[in-house]
């Protein structure tokens, strides 16, 4: 039996997180020698707690290990990220009786847009995104420091076909709503109070696919008066999420 692949995943928080969500396997942590004394023991007692050894080792070797000398000083060993089946993270949504809230991502491609979008996601308490296994950025440790280690809580399913699995979802009760210029009507006009909620980001460049927009239920957009011609998509999104959580703690 051939070696489990693992990676390494770096800076304060994505390590922290990782040892308290205990959603993979912790095989190491290692610790900058010139680490501030609270962090370093705070990281210690968790890697202990998980029951991963712990290596206090120079600035250099973390820089070597992690391939970027942004590493705050602390870094783990772990298991590649556990992505979760489709059927399963939708099962999940749909029994909590605040209601279903998916985003789901048509072909982010920068893995540091990925991680600002899960983090902005956890924080709104989307139960997890559905992205797809071509053209789009994996949850890599590039994109877990900059999700400051929310992805380790958010759940993330891959899948070969977007435009079906939208399909798949409207059948589950899930509406979705598509985020593109021009839209039928903005954000702040669309009642998401009382629904199983999609939202539907696209990519960097091109926005939406045909396909992906012709599935959605609605199309929004968000109103913008500068000059410039559009949101970046984290921040897109996290307008959209917020509006989302704003109607429902309003009804």
């Amino acid at each position: 039996m051939g070696k489990t692949s693992t990676e390494i995943i770096y800076g304060a928080s994505p390590v922290i997180e990782s040892l308290r969500a205990g959603r993979r396997a912790c095989h190491e942590v290692l610790i900058s020698l010139g680490r501030k004394e609270s962090l370093a023991s705070k990281v210690a007692e968790l890697a202990k707690d998980r029951g991963a050894p712990v290596r206090y080792v120079a600035k250099e070797e973390i820089a070597k290990a992690a391939d970027t000398p942004k590493h705050q000083g602390v870094a783990a060993r772990v298991d590649p990220y556990p992505y979760v089946e489709l059927e399963e993270l939708v099962r999940s949504a749909v029994a909590d009786p605040r209601k279903a809230f998916l985003l789901v991502l048509d072909g982010i491609t920068d893995p540091h847009n990925l991680g600002s979008l899960m983090r902005t996601a956890h924080l709104m308490g989307v139960h997890g995104i559905v992205m797809p296994r071509d053209n789009q950025a994996l949850v890599t440790p590039v994109a877990v420091k900059s999700s400051a280690g929310a992805s380790e809580y958010l759940p993330t399913a891959r899948v070969t076909n977007l435009a079906r699995t939208l399909g798949y979802l409207k059948e589950e009760g899930i509406w979705i709503a598509g985020l593109a210029a021009p839209g039928e009507k903005t954000i702040y006009d669309n009642n998401f109070k009382g629904l199983n909620i999609a939202i539907v980001l696209g990519s960097e460049g091109k926005g939406l696919r045909r396909l992906i927009k012709e599935a959605c239920d609605f199309l929004l957009f968000i109103p913008m008066e500068g000059e410039i011609l559009s949101y970046n998509v984290s921040v897109a999104g996290a307008l959209a999420m917020a509006e989302v959580v704003r109607q429902r703690r309003s009804s």
